[in-house]
This record gives structure tokens, sequence and C-alpha cells, in this order.
């Protein structure tokens, strides 16, 4: 509930007149996306212990830089006034905090708050590109509703249940009652009833067991397999399994002559770390931040120098305000190919 006050609170509709200094929707919306990325960044950092201070003012920098405390986002003809000073005041809290745990929970309410409002602005964009009718929300609502979760259902036996029901019936078929008249017993007819099916059930639970151990030497088939396909993410960019290093690269290149220079570099930091993984000196995990990847790779003399300046680059550009030109192009490509080359010797 708080995440959503927030979030209305932040989107206050302002005037209803263009504004020449208020921001696109568009710009305003990847500003947010790299606020959002740079805060998680930060609170998977502080997860496994102390951040530099250098790393982690350039991230908190990236935060400030992309979300003001005031600004104007122009939508459409329609002006919509932001209020961020609930972040810079959360982030001059966490700069004065002196506890690693205060800290962690200030960035993790940094993070998911911004999380919240990222999710809620890509609805927005997405509302405002089909602009549905009240008889189209009526009727996405209805299916919604004919969905299995929402359909109530009678309560059922349990699997265990049916599984020893569906036992017992096989065992009587197989093995019938004789068709006699019971004699009048004596003792404790219900006690003997009672072993008796806790001995099939044991029974059933020994054979199974039995089962579980043999069948994968005589079946090979049966074994688990862990030469899946494993999916490979990097800076939430989910890069195919035929695709290789030099691929990614040679889209950076094709990046970079069309005059995305920022962009292109990003590609090639990229292309350097799947390039490195090829060379199985690291492996791409999902939630692995740039610095993970450097502490894994600080036993590699030979390579750690150049993939340090390399990292140095990417973060100037990607999270920075610096503006990326063709030598700071130029010197990333020259890092690439040094690293590449390292990594083949090593």
């Amino acid at each position: 509930m708080r995440y959503r006050a927030l979030i209305l609170a932040v989107f206050i509709v302002g005037i209803f007149a263009a504004s020449v200094s208020a921001a696109s929707l568009t710009d305003y919306t990847g500003r947010l996306r790299y606020a959002s990325a740079a805060a998680n960044d930060l609170q998977k950092s502080l997860a496994s212990g102390p951040v530099g201070k250098e790393a982690e003012e350039r991230l908190l920098g990236m935060i400030e830089t992309s979300l003001p405390a005031q600004e104007k986002i122009d939508d459409a003809g329609t002006t919509i006034q932001t209020d961020y000073a609930w972040l810079h005041n959360t982030i001059r809290e966490y700069r004065a905090a002196k506890d690693l745990e205060v800290r962690r929970k200030k960035i993790a309410s940094i993070s998911a708050q911004l999380g919240a409002i990222e999710q809620s602005v890509n609805e927005l964009v997405a509302a405002t590109g089909t602009g549905p009718t009240k008889d189209a929300d009526k009727e996405a609502l209805e299916k919604i509703l004919k969905r299995d979760e929402y359909k109530s259902v009678e309560p059922q036996e349990s699997p265990l249940t049916k599984m020893f029901n569906r036992f017992v019936d096989w065992l009587f078929k197989r093995y019938p009652r004789p068709d006699i008249v019971p004699a009048e017993t004596t003792g404790m007819p219900k006690l003997a009833s009672a072993l008796q099916i806790f001995l099939f059930l044991a029974i059933a639970i020994g054979l199974g067991f039995i089962g579980y151990k043999l069948v994968p030497h005589f079946a090979p088939r049966f074994k688990k397999d862990g030469s899946g396909k494993r999916e490979r993410i990097v800076l939430g960019e989910v890069i195919g399994d035929d695709t290789t290093a030099h691929d990614l690269f040679s889209e950076a290149e094709e990046l970079a002559r069309s005059g995305q220079l920022t962009l292109a570099i990003r590609k090639a930091y990229i292309a350097a770390l799947c390039g490195l993984e090829d060379r199985r000196l690291l492996k791409l995990v999902k939630y692995k931040t740039n610095r993970d990847y450097l502490f894994d790779l600080r036993k590699r003399d030979e390579i750690v120098s150049e993939m340090t300046k390399i990292t140095r680059e990417f973060e100037t550009h990607w999270y920075g305000a610096k503006e990326s030109t063709r030598e700071d192009w130029e010197r990333v490509e020259s890092l690439y190919r040094q690293t590449l080359e390292k990594a083949e010797q090593a």
C-alpha cells in the first residue's frame, strides 16, 4: 500500500499545457530504469559486505543525477510533475549512516520503491499506447475471473491418500478376498486390519526404494541430465546459446559506426565477459555485479588489469553523465582486444 501511495504522490498531475523545459516520457523512463538498475547493483554489492567508496558514490551519483528532486514530464500534451525529494533524503540518510545493516535497509527500500515506480511507469506507457476502453477493461476483467485460480473447487484427497487407495484396490483385485461368512471373532480385529494395511504400505515403500536405486543402473536415461543449456544473462540482456563474443563485438562496432557510442561501449563490455566465459575464466550469472566478475578474476594477474580498465570505462559512460566520444570508443576497443589476447594465452 505504501508503494502505491508513493507512486500516486510521484505522478501528481500539474497543469495541462506543454512546457518547453519538460522532459519526454521516453527519456524519463530510460533514466528511471538506469536509476533502478544502479540501486539494485548497490544492494547486491552490499549483501556481500562493505562496498568501496568510489564505486558506492558512483552508483549513488547515478541515481541522484538520473532523478532530480523536482521535474516536469511531458506526455502527449499533458505535463506531469514528479517529486523525488524522498529519494534524495533517503540517500542523505544512507550516507550519514555508519552501520552497514542500516545502509542495507536504506538501499533495499530505495531499490524496492524505484522498482515499483518503474513498473507503474511501464504500465502507464503501455496504457498510453493501447488506449483501452471501458468495454475492453470489462472484457479483460471477465477473462481474468474465468481463470482456474479463481474457480471454486471441491476439497480433494491428498496425493498420498489417492496412491494408497489405488494400491489397496490393486492388491485386493489381484488377491481377492474369499467370499465366506465371517465367524464371530475374538480379540482385536480392528488392530489386526490396521497392522495388515501397515504391512502392505511398508512393502510398497520398500519396493519403491529398491526400484529407485536399481532403475538408473539399467536405464541411464532415467538419470538426471545436467547437460541442459544454461540461460546467459548479462546486465539484463539475454544472450543466445549460439552467440559468440565475436558476434557481440561486431554489434558493438556497428553501433559505434552509427554514432551510438555509449551503447557500443556497453556491448563491448558484455562481449568481453562472454569471451572470458567461453575461455572458462569466469562464469556468467544473472545476479552477479561488475565487481563480482572482477573478484572472480582476482587471481588472473595477466588479464585483471585490462578487465578492470574496461569495467571502469563501461561504468563511467553507462552510469555516469560523461558523454562518450570516438576516442573513448577506440580506447575500449583496444582494451577489449588486449583482454581477449591475454585470455587466449592464459
